[in-house]
């Protein structure tokens, strides 16, 4: 779900309102998982109010989140996805799957390397920035076999998506948690 920290002024003091929303897809154990996280992470709020979607949210909610705006509300795509990482670190080239959602976010997507995502309808291979020629290619060929194979065993076929570091299409962006602007490198400090 959505959370936001948001302060509500009243005369002489502030009240911390912490609004765990909870979509109408969700199941009991991702809800109570929200509340959790959300009284650890800010335990100083006063007040912490569970709103379920489509439940006339009060306007302070969508307010703290820059305004009510249109959202995704098929998420079928969670139960399948998958990132790998392709790298030839090691002196060879290797594929190996990292992270299972939700367990991965935009920070496990590195620059020297190039990573391949399946979100169940499309196989995205996205280009690090200083990734290698020949870990681009054997990534790319990786994920069409990976395609091959998946649609041997289920008979579903997916879409190949070609992805580069800073050109993220919504279809690539939305698979991740808090997206936003990759950070610059500074040359003097990261390897």
């Amino acid at each position: 779900g959505i959370n936001a920290e948001y302060g509500v002024e009243s005369e002489d003091q502030i009240t911390y309102i912490l609004y765990v929303w909870i979509g109408s897809k969700s199941n009991e154990e991702l809800m109570n998982s929200a509340i959790e996280i959300g009284n650890e992470a800010f335990a100083d709020c006063d007040t912490v109010t569970v709103l379920y979607e489509g439940n006339s949210e009060p306007q302070i909610f969508w307010d703290a989140l820059g305004g009510r705006k249109n959202y995704q509300t098929n998420a079928d795509w969670l139960d399948v996805m998958r990132l790998f990482r392709c790298s030839n670190e090691k002196g060879y080239f290797s594929v190996t799957e990292e992270f299972k959602w939700p367990d991965f976010c935009q920070d496990h997507l590195l620059d020297e390397d190039t990573m391949i995502l399946d979100s169940g309808t499309d196989v995205f291979v996205w280009i690090g920035e200083t990734s290698s020629e020949v870990v681009r290619k054997l990534a790319l060929k990786s994920a069409q076999l990976y395609m091959q194979h998946v649609q041997d065993l289920t008979g579903d076929a997916r879409k190949l998506c070609i992805v580069k570091r800073g050109k993220e299409n919504l279809k690539f962006i939305k698979l991740f948690h808090g997206w936003g602007q990759f950070r610059a490198r500074d040359k003097d400090t990261d390897p």
